[in-house]
């Protein structure tokens, strides 16, 4: 889940190759640990824009990578 305030900032974008790649590892160690052979994933990615808690946007982006 990425925020952003301002309009032009688009929090998806935030989401960089580098942080796939953390994210990536992260779930492979997990997996490892708990002894998860090949279980189905994906990673999603939300995307919340808005000035305050009434006033905001939320973009799902299912798969994203």
């Amino acid at each position: 889940v990425k925020t952003r305030q301002s309009p032009r900032a688009v929090p998806a974008e935030a989401v960089s190759p580098q942080k796939q790649r953390k994210i990536r590892l992260g779930a492979a160690w997990y997996l490892k640990e708990r002894r998860l052979a090949d279980p189905p994933c994906r990673f999603d990615v939300i995307a919340v824009t808005g000035r305050n808690e009434s006033d905001f946007t939320l973009e799902h982006f299912p798969g994203a990578f």
